[in-house]
């Protein structure tokens, strides 16, 4: 297993919004003229540093953290993180490279117990 860095950057603006179902969200996406490329689970601890937030995600490939905050690079190097060694990779960007490696992995990156 292997615990990995994911830095996030501060330029990028995430929004949140509730639905109603997951159906619902893929009737939006496709109205929108998105189309699914590919699934992911993960399963999230999130903890509270004073106003950081540390994510410990827990994917089929392994297990990644991540920071978020104002603060989130001084936060993973006083967690002894070195920053240099870090991804600035998406989930699907880091499958694509785990099915490099794995051509006999499954197309999307979910637990195996799922259907």
């Amino acid at each position: 297993d292997r615990l990995v860095v994911l830095a996030r950057e501060q330029d990028v603006e995430e929004l949140e919004i509730r639905i109603a179902s997951a159906e619902d969200a893929l009737t939006l996406f496709s109205a929108l003229g998105y189309e699914v490329v590919r699934r992911y689970q993960k399963i999230r601890e999130e903890w509270r540093l004073g106003s950081e937030t540390i994510c410990l995600d827990h994917t089929p490939i392994g297990d990644f953290v991540e920071f978020e905050g104002a603060k989130a690079e001084a936060v993973a190097k006083r967690c002894g993180f070195d920053l240099a060694t870090s991804l600035r990779k998406s989930y699907l960007m880091l499958y694509e490279d785990f099915i490099a490696e794995h051509p006999d992995a499954p197309h999307d990156m979910i637990f195996r117990d799922n259907p």
